[in-house]
This record gives structure tokens, sequence and C-alpha cells, in this order.
């Protein structure tokens, strides 16, 4: 999942090294919203699982 972001946000990246940093702060922002979701989600599943 955060491997998908990573390459998505590389992939959309412009010309020059403002948007290469640009990508890469979104890349890192999504990828820790994506672990915090996935995280919660798997949580829940598990409690409701009783495990």
């Amino acid at each position: 999942m955060v491997a998908s972001i990573g390459c998505a946000r590389g992939m959309a990246t412009g010309v020059g090294p403002r948007a290469v940093g640009e990508s890469t702060t979104a890349a890192v922002v999504g990828g820790i919203i994506a672990i915090i979701l996935l995280d919660g989600g798997f949580a829940v599943f598990f409690y409701a699982m009783g495990w």
C-alpha cells in the first residue's frame, strides 16, 4: 500500500527539484495516513473478531 502511494506520487512528479520535493512530501504524508487508517481498520476488525 505504501509502495503504491510512493510510486503513484513519483510517476506524477513534474520537472525540477521543487517538484521532486513536493512529490516526496506528498508521498510521505500519504503513506503515514494510509498506515494510520489501515492500523485502525485492522484494530477494529480484530476487536470485532474477539482476538
